[in-house]
């Protein structure tokens, strides 16, 4: 189903057809022009009602989204921002390192397969973190690989995995939990 994918083609468009319409990128165009409550005609006659709730966040996490396919970091920047996250962006691991080394992030989207190799060494840095430090960036990984072979392969668990390719929102809404469990 083509709606369900993260539209990654064009910041527009659905991957699998460039002339049909992404209710995913609609969403964040929508929710970028600061609206509470969006309802997206997803080229079915169906409509859905997105809603944002950022009641329960004092101030803007600021986020890291480690991602190499700019389509999907854009498309992950405008929903974050439209989720009420302020979010800064790396291309490749090495990126991401220099960048954690250097502020202090309040979470982590990681994108596990890099084309440079660096998703396992963010990760094992993120780890190192949550090991020496009573408190560290909430993380999340992404990956194309499923739970099981990202279990088996790096031990993670189902609260801090999302599998490719996923809604936006439900990345978001999840990351916004994982937030306020640590608050």
């Amino acid at each position: 189903d083509w709606s369900s994918d993260v539209c990654s083609s064009d910041l527009g468009t659905s991957p699998h057809d460039p002339h049909k319409f992404c209710p995913e990128i609609a969403r964040c165009v929508f929710l970028a022009a600061n609206l509470d409550l969006v309802s997206v005609d997803d080229g079915t006659g169906e409509r859905e009602g997105v809603q944002v709730d950022n009641s329960m966040m004092s101030t803007k996490p600021n986020i890291l989204i480690v991602e190499d396919d700019e389509a999907v970091s854009r498309m992950l920047k405008l929903v974050m921002k439209s989720a009420g996250f302020d979010v800064d962006q790396a291309l490749g691991g090495h990126i991401a390192l220099r960048k954690l080394e250097s502020v202090d992030y309040d979470a982590v989207l990681l994108d596990l397969g890099l084309p440079d190799g660096g998703g396992p060494r963010v990760l094992e840095t993120l780890r190192g973190w949550d090991k020496a430090r009573s408190t560290g960036p909430v993380w999340l990984v992404m990956s194309a690989i499923d739970f099981t072979d990202a279990n088996t392969r790096h031990g993670l668990t189902r609260g801090q995995f999302v599998q490719k390719p996923f809604n936006p929102w439900d990345l978001a809404n999840k990351l916004r939990d994982s937030l306020r469990e640590v608050a």
